[in-house]
């Protein structure tokens, strides 16, 4: 199953709404979403730049207040394009680093079915006591990571 199959299943188990045709969500669902995409963001560069997670989130600091305070106006078509677009980056950056994606996302789903129902505001699913990490190490390893 591909990874939007993957992720629309997660959506309907933790009972997450999703439209039947196009449209723009909710305004704390934007707020959300795009706190969890900086969240995402963080991650990929402390995980490039050191660990340096401090420096990095001081720098996010803006976007953050941005994010939960500016007035929320979605043009939908931008939206999509900005989605794709961060698709399109993030499976660059996986060929970059001769990681095959389809296993890596493979896992992290996995790993994610693993969580709780929602129970942080804005319905953040959570990592509960069922939750399993994902175990990328070893797939990377079977790539051939490290030889």
């Amino acid at each position: 199953m591909n990874l939007y199959l993957r992720v629309a299943c997660f959506f309907r188990k933790f009972g997450q709404a999703a439209p039947d045709a196009p449209s723009v969500p909710d305004v704390e669902v934007i707020r959300n979403r795009c706190m969890w995409q900086l969240e995402e963001t963080l991650e990929l560069l402390a995980a490039c730049y050191g660990g340096d997670v401090a420096a990095i989130e001081s720098a996010a600091c803006e976007l953050v207040g941005l994010i939960r305070w500016a007035p929320v106006k979605v043009d939908l078509v931008a939206y999509a394009d900005a989605n794709a677009d961060i698709r399109y980056v993030a499976y660059g950056n996986d060929i970059a680093a001769g990681i095959d994606s389809r296993e890596t996302d493979a896992e992290i789903a996995r790993s994610n079915d693993s969580k709780s129902p929602p129970s942080a505001p804005g319905g953040k699913v959570q990592k509960g006591a069922g939750y399993s990490p994902p175990a990328l190490a070893g797939i990377l390893r079977e790539q051939g990571w490290g030889r």
